[in-house]
């Protein structure tokens, strides 16, 4: 199980997530993403470019990260 966030540790917001244990926290996107979330069958992330301004949904497979 994965824990999803949003981080400025780049600069701008950007999509990281963490394993539910602990471990290394990895980089989901690269162009910007915030309030990220797993479908319930695991195969999709779903995350908005920019939750202040009303962004869209945006949607990617989970196995293809960045």
């Amino acid at each position: 199980m994965w824990i999803y966030f949003g981080s400025k540790r780049t600069g701008r917001w950007e999509t990281w997530k963490v394993r539910a244990d602990g471990g290394e926290v990895v980089q989901v996107t690269r162009n910007g993403g915030q309030m990220a979330f797993e479908s319930p069958d695991g195969r999709f992330i779903y995350y908005t470019k920019d939750v202040f301004s009303g962004g869209r949904l945006r949607q990617m497979p989970v196995t293809s990260g960045l």
